[in-house]
């Protein structure tokens, strides 16, 4: 099965969450970041695999929080 990859990413002062091809913006982080693991966490409570990546402002990545399997073998 094939894990579902939420994106929080930013957008020039606002925050988008992608998820497939949907795009929904925010005017901050937080909400942000809330709806992307409220996406996720419904996906696993389904049965499925997902994870939600989040970006800083500058582009780079900051956090992962993956609901189900991590594919990682070390904690963190």
């Amino acid at each position: 099965m094939s894990r579902h990859v939420i994106q929080v990413l930013s957008a020039s002062g606002a925050w988008r969450v992608k998820n497939g091809a949907a795009e929904t913006s925010y005017p901050n982080k937080n909400d942000a970041i809330a709806k992307a693991r409220a996406e996720a966490k419904a996906i696993h409570d389904g049965g499925g695999l997902s994870q939600v990546l989040v970006q800083k402002a500058d582009g780079t990545w900051q956090t992962e929080y993956t609901y189900g399997d991590d594919p990682r073998d070390i904690k963190g």
